[in-house]
């Protein structure tokens, strides 16, 4: 089942992405499905635009969020495809998808037309939902420059556009840069699941580790072999790099260009500006107060573990990152008698997966039905 681009689950379509129909995702189906749904958010946009009289929470803000809803379930399924379909095809296809998604949206947001007609909604008798929707919205618009003259709009749309794609290149650089960690020694997966290890077999003398997380994880928590865990972590903390170094530098000079554009000193005031916290100063007085607060306990527990690790290994005077993992497992097996492998059998996927869909049924009044033919 999908949604439309109004938001109703679609049964007749299941698979609004395939140009067969079928659970086949292909690349132009995928386009012309987000295409549509880009498109039915204009046309709501100039239907909302075109109201003539009184604007009210009717004909102004319903066709206004029924246009944020198509935008929001295209990008949701172009995000999703992005990240994990094992097509670079498909991948590349949704990340062009993302992009100009996400250009309806800074557009959206800096039309002045649009900004307008939403402060000129009635708002009598509306309810205090309702009021702080328009006014949140109406914030947003101001934070992302709608009052600004055309050549400074044009500039910041220009610049968050190019935000938008250095995020998604350094965010895909990240994915499709996989290092890989060589086991030369079987003793160094000592302490690992039985089933990883009849999973990671020999091969050729030497057994190959990647830094996703279906190896990450238990290598970090159960190996024991700090050498194979140090190599481990270097390798995660250092996927898509060099690659990924200009464009967090370049990424980060053009949040701050459109801060100082915006009036703001800096991204993370602009970025906080809507929310709670209203400031980056705010921001960091809070952090500043929780790690008073929570370092003592912090400290206790880390003194606990330390302790229990120079009992075991006497070498051993501090705790690394790498090590962190795996001597808390071993901390916890020993001071609670309890070891996280032994839930295992009370989980088996079968049933979390059922009961994971379940909840999602009664909680969204949905019905999930496998799809026979699904890619």
């Amino acid at each position: 089942m999908a949604s439309n681009a109004t938001g109703v689950v679609d049964i007749e379509n299941p698979h609004p992405w395939s140009a067969s129909g079928r659970g086949k995702v292909d690349a132009s189906g995928l386009q012309a499905w987000v295409e549509a749904r880009v498109a039915r958010h204009e046309e709501l946009i100039a239907d909302m635009l075109a109201v003539i009289g009184a604007r009210t929470a009717e004909n102004t803000l319903r066709p206004y969020d029924d246009a944020l809803f198509a935008l929001s379930v295209a990008g949701s399924q172009s995000g999703l495809l992005n990240s994990v379909y094992p097509d670079k095809e498909i991948r590349d296809k949704a990340q062009d998808m993302t992009q100009k998604i996400a250009e309806a949206g800074t557009a959206l947001s800096l039309n002045r037309k649009v900004y307008r007609a939403l402060s000129e909604v009635r708002l009598d008798g509306a309810d205090d939902a309702t009021r702080y929707f328009v006014e949140r919205t109406l914030l947003q618009y101001r934070l992302a420059g709608v009052d600004k003259d055309d050549e400074t709009r044009a500039r910041i749309q220009a610049l968050q556009e190019k935000a938008v794609l250095l995020s998604l290149t350094f965010q895909r650089n990240v994915q499709e840069n996989v290092n890989t960690v060589v086991v030369e020694d079987q003793s160094e997966l000592e302490g690992l699941p039985e089933d990883f290890l009849s999973s990671h077999l020999p091969g050729a003398g030497t057994i190959t580790l990647t830094t996703d997380f279906p190896d990450y994880l238990p290598v970090m928590t159960f190996a024991r072999s700090a050498a194979l865990r140090t190599r481990m972590f270097l390798a995660y903390n250092t996927r898509a790099y060099p690659a990924n170094r200009q464009v967090l530098l370049d990424l980060l000079t053009t949040r701050q260009e459109i801060a100082a554009i915006l009036g703001f000193a800096s991204w993370a005031d602009l970025a906080t500006a809507d929310q709670m916290m209203e400031s980056a100063a705010n921001m960091q007085a809070f952090l500043d107060e929780l790690d008073a607060v929570s370092r003592p306990g912090a400290e206790r527990e880390y003194a606990m573990v330390k302790e229990f690790v120079s009992q075991r290994e006497p070498g051993i005077t501090e705790l690394d990152a790498s090590s962190r993992g795996y001597w808390l497992e071993q901390f916890r097996r020993s001071a609670f008698d309890f070891d996280s492998q032994s839930v295992r059998p009370y989980l088996p996927y079968e049933r979390v997966q059922k009961g994971v869909l379940a909840t999602a049924e009664r909680l969204f009044h949905v019905k999930f039905e496998r799809a026979a033919e699904a890619d």
